[in-house]
């Protein structure tokens, strides 16, 4: 009759007869398949398991391994030479039931925020502003190759990336001689003709958004598609207009 163990993620591993409410054994050929079976023995997959024995089967949860003993078998005439190894279980407490609990929560609020942070990428810049603390932080993506247009934050202020393919570098961080690199995200100003952006001469213009500067306003009237530093007033006629 067959005896086995179903753990929770599936897997199957064989076991011997003689199975109690707190115990199992089984036997393995050497210490490198003992390894690969002890693998399988964690807490997640005793937190609900299948024990089958023959025709009977039972579903026993909550467990954790308090003892393995494994002992050298010489060859039978019933077993082959190898290890056998006994494995000692039992439940986990109260508390270690409400640790495992919150454990998981936060596993699954964790995945919510990876999966709402991938999907923020496609926001807007308006949009993105309301949820600013979706985006990582600079420090987090340094080593990584990012698109153009990617946003993150630093030090509270979110900004966007400027180049395809563009490797963050722990020497070139936001806000510091990185115009070229990155670019702030206005938080206070919509860029209207009422509510212009202040310019402050390292940024990128974008057409049909109102700037001001020195007391006077301007609008873009072509994209920049990189930042400038020279005086609105020096690009009138190049990318902006002045306004009334």
């Amino acid at each position: 009759m067959e005896n086995k163990i179903i753990f929770k993620d599936g897997t199957e591993q064989e076991i011997l007869s003689g199975v109690t409410e707190y115990s199992f054994s089984l036997y393995v050929s050497d210490m490198e398949e003992f390894v690969t079976v002890n693998q399988k023995v964690t807490e997640e997959n005793l937190s609900e398991y299948t024990i089958v024995s023959g025709r009977h089967q039972a579903i026993r949860k909550d467990r954790k391994v308090i003892r393995v003993s494994i002992t050298e078998q010489p060859e039978t005439e019933e077993t082959p030479e190898g290890l056998l190894v006994v494995y000692n279980l039992e439940d986990l407490t109260p508390a270690e039931k409400e640790v495992k609990a919150i454990r998981k929560r936060q596993s699954m609020y964790e995945s919510a925020v990876l999966v709402a942070q991938m999907q923020a990428q496609s926001l807007t810049d308006v949009q993105a502003l309301a949820v600013k603390n979706l985006y990582p932080d600079w420090k987090t993506v340094i080593g990584q190759t990012v698109e153009k247009g990617y946003k993150f934050t630093h030090e509270g202020t979110l900004y966007k990336t400027l180049q395809d393919n563009l490797f963050i570098q722990e020497q070139h961080v936001p806000g510091q001689s990185t115009e070229s690199l990155y670019a702030v995200i206005d938080e206070t100003h919509a860029g209207t003709k009422e509510d212009p952006i202040p310019y402050n001469g390292n940024m990128e213009l974008f057409e049909g958004t109102y700037y001001t500067q020195g007391g006077k306003a301007y609008l873009c009237n072509r994209d920049t598609g990189q930042p400038v530093y020279q005086a609105l007033a020096d690009l009138i006629g190049l990318y902006v207009e002045e306004i009334e």
